[in-house]
């Protein structure tokens, strides 16, 4: 787990949690705080099963804004669509997200890397960021749910 996948994580829990209570897909009545702090201690737990974060250095972050950029020049549909959702509707995805995918890409050059995300910057680009840095994209939304069918998708990679 990289550090940038570790402060993703850890800065999306808390507004994870709030989305479900909001939606009511929390039905009984349990105060917030202490769901979060159980998922808080959950996710302790992983990250003592992985390891401290690895921090990667010298990412490929200049060859993904470029395989962004190429996109954003020629008017993606994949990009132009998710634009009206992001900070002041640009195409590119964010910086996090270039970052997350420039640490993959980086590790690619070693190991057998993938990348579970829901995320359409990644999703709707599976097929080209394979081509181009050797990382497989799994999507979070199509993603097997019994144990033995990801064991099967993960040695596929």
């Amino acid at each position: 787990m990289t550090s940038t996948i570790h402060a993703e994580v850890k800065d999306g829990l808390v507004g994870y949690i709030n989305r479900m209570f909001d939606k009511g897909q929390i039905r009984m009545y349990v105060p917030r705080y202490l769901v979060f702090k159980l998922a808080q201690v959950r996710l302790r737990q992983l990250w003592a099963a992985v390891g401290s974060p690895l921090v990667i250095r010298d990412a490929r972050t200049a060859e993904v804004k470029r395989f962004y950029s190429n996109f954003a020049t020629a008017k993606d549909k994949r990009l132009v669509d998710k634009a009206p959702h992001r900070p002041g509707h640009s195409l590119l995805p964010s910086d996090a997200d270039m970052t997350l995918l420039a640490e993959a890409a980086r590790l690619a050059g070693s190991d057998k890397v993938a990348l579970l995300s829901g995320d359409p910057d990644f999703t709707s680009f599976a097929a080209d960021i394979n081509k181009e840095f050797a990382v497989t994209i799994l999507n979070l939304f199509q993603f097997p749910g019994d144990a033995n069918s990801i064991r099967g998708l993960l040695t596929q990679i």
